[in-house]
């Protein structure tokens, strides 16, 4: 699993990823029927690209870093906590609701951002 995340963290496969976004070239040979491994793949680079981006545009600073991208457990521990607050959000969110206050301005910035990073967690060592 480490080989996989080391490689979609490479900045030739975030490249690959960002040029097949757009259309203009693939990553894989095969346009469909994606392995496991495959699939698994592209989920790294996504969630790479999505920290790439997020760390440029500022958010979380102090939390994220570029050393914590390049951590494999720092950057669980970074999207655990993130996953939390993302949780904790939406629980307002329902509680708010429930009491017929909907004050999106609070919420809706964290399950936004939450929902990037949907990912789920296991121990690969």
């Amino acid at each position: 699993m480490y080989q996989i995340r080391e490689l979609a963290l490479s900045w030739k496969y975030q490249n690959l990823f960002k040029i097949s976004e757009k259309g203009i070239g693939q990553i894989f040979e095969n346009k469909t029927n994606f392995s496991r491994i495959q699939l698994m793949f592209v989920e790294y680079l996504n969630l790479y690209s999505k920290l790439y981006e997020n760390l440029y545009n500022g958010q979380d600073e102090g939390f994220l870093t570029e050393e914590v991208i390049k951590n494999e457990e720092r950057c669980d521990a970074y999207l655990y906590w993130k996953q939390t607050k993302f949780e904790e959000a939406k629980q307002t969110q329902q509680i708010a609701a429930s009491l017929g206050q909907h004050d999106k301005s609070i919420i809706e910035k964290d399950l936004d951002y939450g929902n990037a990073f949907s990912f789920e967690f296991k121990k690969t060592k």
